[in-house]
């Protein structure tokens, strides 16, 4: 019997080889997966009214606006642009949409992120204090006291004569828009006096008579 040596290097070339084919194999198995590494954020939802438009804000993480190759939004003809890359567009609907928004990076990756634009209803805009009126006069018992308030604010109304307060009527915080308060003058001696609306900043008065 011929024993067969076989030497360590002989050994160490052959494992080598092993090696080599098996990542090889991995490298050719997985050459087609890439990792997106870039990511662009943008708002998930905007409001607007109808008639305006919305400017998109937006972040990156991990990149820099160079690595950017291309964005692309979908649907594309409610988009205005106003930079190359149209990262910040003017977004205009008549109803509520969502808008896509996908970006290429130059390492071949692609993300993806979403915005909703909702409408708001059109709320009418107080800009000043004001009494619109009130609903007797002259005044039995009770009067409804019709206002319009610019902010939500604390108020006093008083009834003034001679120039000084002679009955406090209520007191309380007024919220914005149009408001009525009931005051009740059942206490109050017949006679002309200024009703006073006091505000933080202003005074309102109008004559009233009560009976």
């Amino acid at each position: 019997m011929v024993a067969t040596i076989i030497k360590p290097v002989s050994i160490l070339f052959f494992l080598c080889i092993i090696f080599s084919l098996t990542l090889y194999s991995r490298n050719e198995n997985t050459k087609e997966i890439k990792l997106v590494t870039c990511q662009i954020d943008i708002e998930s939802e905007g409001y607007i009214q109808l008639g305006e438009s919305y400017q998109v804000e937006y972040f990156t993480s991990s990149c820099l606006e160079e690595d950017i190759a291309e964005v692309l939004w979908e649907p594309m003809n409610k988009v205005e642009c106003d930079d190359e890359l149209c990262l910040k567009p003017k977004l205009t609907t008549s109803v509520d949409q969502c808008f896509q928004m996908n970006v290429s990076w130059n390492d071949g990756t692609v993300s993806t992120d979403e915005i909703c634009i909702i409408l708001r209803s059109c709320t009418p805009i107080y800009s000043i204090d004001k009494i619109s009126g009130i609903s007797s006069n002259p005044i039995d018992t009770e009067a409804d006291l019709a206002l319009e308030v610019s902010m939500q604010q604390y108020a006093y109304i008083d009834l003034i004569k001679n120039g000084t307060v002679s009955n406090s009527l209520w007191e309380g915080w007024l919220n914005q828009g149009n408001v009525n308060r009931n005051l009740n003058f059942e206490n109050i001696p017949a006679g002309e006096y200024m009703l006073r609306v006091k505000f933080y900043k202003e005074e309102l008065t109008i004559p009233i008579t009560k009976s």
